[in-house]
């Protein structure tokens, strides 16, 4: 879809940009370390946090930690060999790659590997993280958390209440399992449980000493070690865990512009939208034809409607749904055939792949029940012949479709000519009222006229009234209200 050239985002801030003079001085920084430290590491961080490494950093004064753009360090480096600025400083910058920096020291290299090879910090896992145990919560309080927080845990997926002022679980509740990829939601509950998954740790993978030599220390635990480019309009591409690239690739990622940011995409599950539209939103084939089905055949009461309807149901994953569409088939009894053999094998194809239901999921359990239970009302019958008979009546019922909205059509008219009649017929007498109302009061004013002289006592006698009524209503606006003063309390009146 073409990109709109009038909705533009137009930045307000102050900000000034990083520019050109900044690189060059982390380029000259890098180089002029060289003439201090005869040692250079290439270190790779795992949960990455901020303050964690500054803690490193001031375990480390006496040594310099770099952690700047990959592309901007490999210019200090060298990114050939024609353009080290030490012997072999190449094999160094080839290592640069995803969450990496450079570590400059004089220190020994048993006492480097050894002091970060016992230093790891548990923290918080966050989305996308797998989580390393299983966490359950039995029903009960929670006294550990504040009142105020429930609405909180409850927005997050618990099934707390506040009874008497403290926050109660109502009932157990599994927040994730072992090796499972952790949702937002997830990820915060355990942080308000205090239950640390994830472990900063800094790695060492390459080292390079000053008279040229080389060693691997370990190989990359970086998922994206291989090469990767700046990812920017038309050039996006996706990333792949595949090997690195073909030589031709390596040469045009080096002659990209070192301005560009580099930019690392990295797959996540996906992440429980709070504002999901379920309509707008669906991207998934599978999710889209599901719904199709599901509302166009919801509301059908033969063979193939149900089929098409269970396959919809799975297809969309609404299993709450085809629970109730089964138990309530099983309640009901009978002994027609419900639905076919085939859509429930293409029911249970979707309800058992990767991202349907667990093994110990209640919604499965209540599916598989039901489904046993009206396994006697399995049609033989195929879902495909079953269609394909339907849309050959077609011609029949288009015909009988055609009468019957010819006959809608015109019983819409006689009932449009009835109530356009009905409502003339009101407008008519409505208007025919108004005339004689209008008539009547002419006819009595020129009465007045014509028989003033003898009614001419009762003329001056209702304009005295008048006047005196008039008078009376003059004298009101005219006097004064007396002030009235307030009562006052005596039991505050000192004596």
């Amino acid at each position: 879809m073409p990109r709109s050239k009038r909705n533009r985002q137009v930045s307000l801030t102050q900000t000034k940009k990083k520019g050109l003079p900044r690189k060059q001085n982390l380029i000259q920084e890098v180089r002029d370390a060289f003439d201090k430290y005869d040692k250079v590491f290439v270190y790779s961080v795992s949960n990455m946090r901020n303050t964690k490494l500054k803690d490193v950093r001031q375990e480390w004064k006496d040594s310099r930690f770099y952690f700047g753009k990959n592309k901007v360090m490999a210019v200090a480096l060298g990114r050939c060999i024609d353009e080290d600025h030490r012997e072999n400083l190449h094999r160094v910058s080839e290592r640069l790659r995803g969450q990496c920096g450079l570590f400059f020291t004089n220190a020994p290299k048993e006492k480097v590997l050894t002091w970060f090879e016992e230093y790891s910090d548990p923290d918080f896992a966050r989305s996308g993280f797998r989580a390393t145990e299983r966490v359950f919560l039995d029903a009960g309080p929670l006294p550990q958390f504040q009142h105020s927080l429930e609405p909180h845990l409850r927005h997050l997926g618990l099934p707390t209440s506040l009874q008497k002022g403290v926050v109660t679980l109502i009932k157990d509740h599994e927040v994730c399992k072992e090796g499972e990829v952790l949702k937002p939601e997830q990820a915060s509950i355990l942080k308000l449980l205090g239950i640390k998954m994830a472990e900063f740790k800094v790695s060492m993978e390459f080292l390079w000493n000053s008279d040229g030599t080389c060693e691997v220390l370990r190989e990359s635990s970086n998922p994206f070690g291989t090469k990767t480019r700046s990812l920017r309009g038309k050039k996006r591409q996706k990333l792949t865990g595949a090997a690195a690239g073909s030589e031709e690739d390596e040469d045009e990622e080096e002659e990209e512009d070192d301005d560009d940011d580099e930019e690392i995409y990295v797959r996540v599950p996906n992440i429980t939208n709070p504002f999901f539209d379920d309509h707008f939103d669906l991207n998934e084939p599978n999710h889209l034809i599901g719904k199709t089905l599901a509302l166009f055949c919801g509301r059908g009461g033969d063979l193939l409607h149900r089929s098409y309807y269970l396959v919809g149901l799975g297809l969309y994953q609404k299993w709450q749904k085809a629970a109730e569409f089964l138990e309530a088939a099983s309640a009901k009894g009978g002994g027609e055939e419900f639905v076919t053999r085939g859509a429930v094998d293409m029911f249970l194809a979707e309800l058992t792949r990767e991202g349907g239901l667990a093994e110990d999921d209640d919604t499965r359990k209540r599916l598989e029940t039901a489904l046993k239970t009206l396994e006697s009302r399995f049609s033989t019958a195929d879902l495909h012949e079953l269609a394909s008979k339907t849309l050959e009546k077609i011609p029949e019922l288009e015909a009988a479709d055609i009468k019957a909205q010819k006959r809608n059509f015109m019983s819409w008219r006689e009932q449009r000519q009835r109530a356009l009649e009905e409502q003339t017929t009101l407008f008519l007498r409505q208007q025919t009222i108004e005339e004689i109302r209008a008539r009547k009061k002419e006819l009595g004013e020129k009465e007045e006229l014509l028989y003033a002289f003898e009614n001419w006592d009762q003329i001056e006698m209702k304009m005295a009234e008048v006047q005196a009524d008039m008078d009376e209503l003059a004298a009101k606006e005219n006097v004064q209200e007396e002030y009235i003063p307030p009562e006052v309390d005596k039991r505050f009146v000192s004596k």
